[in-house]
């Protein structure tokens, strides 16, 4: 593990000031309290360089050097991989690299559970992927896929009719396809408002973490109906408060309705009511 300097050395200022120029990205209190819970989150590394690696990958959940991957956890980095820079002592910078830039070698042993923010088990071939894309692209909804860090799935804007789905490049599989089936739940949910063309009725006044609970059990029904096993409730433990009663808030029925729509977008159709298929071995 990479030791750390209480505070940046002089010299180092050039470089700092390149990287913090764009101070705009902590201007509004939505991303100045991200850049805090992730400060808290990563204790591996100085809250002055968590910060500076907040600011090259956002979503980062766990990162080393190459040497330390290599010798800890048995893995190497990738050929592309980008290095992200913290500062070290008695020297100007040094790299880290992000847990989903390595691969494992042989006999490597398994990381913690807790490093991956977007676990799922399944088989998800590369095939059934591509197919799953092209047939959400076909209708309209472009994907996009960005090179982020884990506690980054993904998320839909919206511009007038058009639809863009950004998913983490990084993640399996198996996580693609729950993000995917994640944030076309918010669309069909009708959390981006109504769209008369798509037959989806706006939905206004829901808080937004019950639209998370929604659009999670979208994704929590079309994965377990495709083979996938999304971790829901570990990713829904921090929306939803103890003893707090769902049924009560949660429309079923609405769900229910978007979950099959969403299965129509990604082409899945209702073949998986009649064969489920079963969870296997997770494959990145």
């Amino acid at each position: 593990m990479i030791a750390e300097l209480p505070r940046p050395r002089a010299h180092d200022a050039h470089l700092l000031d390149a990287m913090l120029d764009d101070a705009a990205a902590y201007r509004s209190s939505t991303h100045y309290w991200d850049l805090l819970r992730f400060v808290a989150r990563v204790r591996r590394f100085s809250p002055f360089n968590a910060m500076l690696l907040h600011r090259q990958k956002p979503g980062l959940s766990f990162a080393a050097s190459a040497r330390d991957w290599r010798r800890r956890w048995k893995r190497i980095v990738k050929v592309d991989a980008r290095p992200l820079v913290v500062l070290i002592p008695f020297g100007p910078v040094g790299f880290v690299y992000d847990m989903l830039d390595t691969e494992a070698l042989p006999g490597a042993p398994p990381l913690p559970r807790d490093a991956y923010a977007f676990p799922a088990t399944g088989n998800v071939t590369k095939p059934a992927l591509k197919a799953i894309v092209a047939a959400v692209e076909a209708k309209g909804i472009r994907i996009a896929e960005v090179d982020v860090g884990d506690w980054h799935a993904g998320r839909i804007l919206r511009s007038g009719d058009a639809y863009t789905l950004k998913m983490n490049r990084n993640h399996s599989r198996e996580a693609r396809f729950t993000t995917i089936a994640h944030e076309l739940g918010h669309l069909y949910l009708g959390h981006l408002g109504g769209d008369a063309k798509r037959r989806i009725p706006g939905w206004r006044g829901v808080a937004e973490r019950w639209c998370e609970v929604e659009a999670e059990s979208v994704a929590y029904l079309v994965g377990h109906r495709h083979g996938v096993a999304p971790v829901s409730d570990a990713y829904l433990a921090g929306f939803i408060k103890a003893g707090e009663s769902i049924s009560r808030t949660l429309d079923v029925e609405r769900v229910m309705r978007a979950a099959g729509a969403v299965e129509g977008v990604m082409g899945l159709g209702e073949r998986a009511a009649f064969e489920p298929a079963k969870a296997k071995a997770v494959k990145r």
